[in-house]
């Protein structure tokens, strides 16, 4: 907790680096499954807008679509992982 380890942060980009949530079915930030549909769903927000990725049949295909806009939309490479003492 050393000054010279932090960084400038708003609230947005604060919530850009919230862990998964306890209640997560996937495991995944942003990608849930829809028994509706029978499909998994990617899902990100951005400037307070919900943004969806699309219906996946693959896990694997909602997880990189999710990545993918991580990436464009500038995530921090930690966004979505577990803290240590959760795991």
């Amino acid at each position: 907790n050393r000054w010279v380890n932090l960084r400038d942060s708003n609230a947005a980009a604060n919530s850009r680096n919230q862990g998964v949530r306890r209640d997560s079915t996937s495991g995944v930030r942003g990608v849930t499954y829809s028994q509706r549909s029978s499909k998994w769903i990617a899902r990100i927000s951005n400037a307070g807008t919900r943004i969806s990725l699309g219906y996946f049949v693959d896990f694997e295909d909602a997880v990189l679509a999710r990545r993918e806009a991580e990436d464009r939309l500038g995530y921090h490479e930690n966004h979505g992982r577990r803290k240590s003492w959760e795991a």
